[in-house]
Formats: structure tokens, sequence, C-alpha cells
């Protein structure tokens, strides 16, 4: 027992003792001029394209004399039944699509449309650039 404490306390003192020599400091980090200049292309583009490349369902898409109508009342629609998710409309001719969700998974996109499947049975997941999740604060 008195061996167990020993060790115990001696185990203790060891991770405690170096502790004490620390020193505060800066570090300077020199690089070349060619990598400061690719993170501030990478940066620009982070600010010109917010986004990532992820999933969204798609729940319309129409072509057609009124297609953008219906695309716009399809919105509507999907966020008066489901606020939470967000929507999306795009024009890719000659197809207006409302897309929903950001999500970064297949699966995450697949777990979300069995929730609307009833409202949307022809909905399916489909790849798309993504906003980056919202941090909350």
């Amino acid at each position: 027992m008195i061996r167990t404490a020993l060790l115990t306390l001696l185990l203790g003192i060891s991770l405690v003792v170096p502790a004490w020599g620390q020193q505060t400091g800066s570090i300077e980090i020199n690089t070349d001029s060619n990598v400061r200049r690719a993170l501030d292309a990478y940066s620009q583009l982070l600010l010109e394209y917010p986004g990532m490349e992820g999933f969204r369902i798609q729940i319309f898409f129409d072509s057609g004399n009124n297609s953008k109508q219906a695309a716009m009342n399809a919105k509507t629609r999907f966020e008066e039944r489901f606020p939470e998710i967000e929507t999306y409309i795009s024009f890719e001719e000659p197809n207006y699509k409302v897309r929903v969700g950001n999500f970064r998974t297949k699966l995450d996109a697949e777990g979300c449309l069995k929730k609307i499947a009833a409202a949307y049975p022809n909905a399916f997941v489909v790849p798309d650039f993504i906003e980056f999740p919202k941090i909350e604060e």
C-alpha cells in the first residue's frame, strides 16, 4: 500500500515538475513567397465561391413556358411544409430545378429523402455545390 502511494506520488511529481520550467515566447515562420501567394489565391477563391462539394435533393424540374413560375410554386410549397430545410431554384437550360438541403454526405441526403418521400415520391439525391455549414456561436 505504501509502495503504491509512493509510486503514485512520484508519478504525479514527474508530470508536474517539467511544467515549472516552461517559458512563453513567440514563433516566427519563414516561408517561400510562392506559398504565401498560393494561400492568398486560395483565400480569394473561398470568398468568390463560399461552398463545397456535397449533395442536395432534387424535388422538381421542368422546362417550358411556365416552368419558372412552376418552380417558384414548388419552392414555396416545400418551404411551407419543411421550413427547416433550405431550398434553391436553379436554371440549367432548358430546365428549372428546385433542390433542397446542404448535405456533406450522400448518407445524410438519403436520410432527409426518407423524411420527405411521402410528400415528394419522385425526389432523388444529386451531387451539387453546397453552402458551408453555418457555425453557431
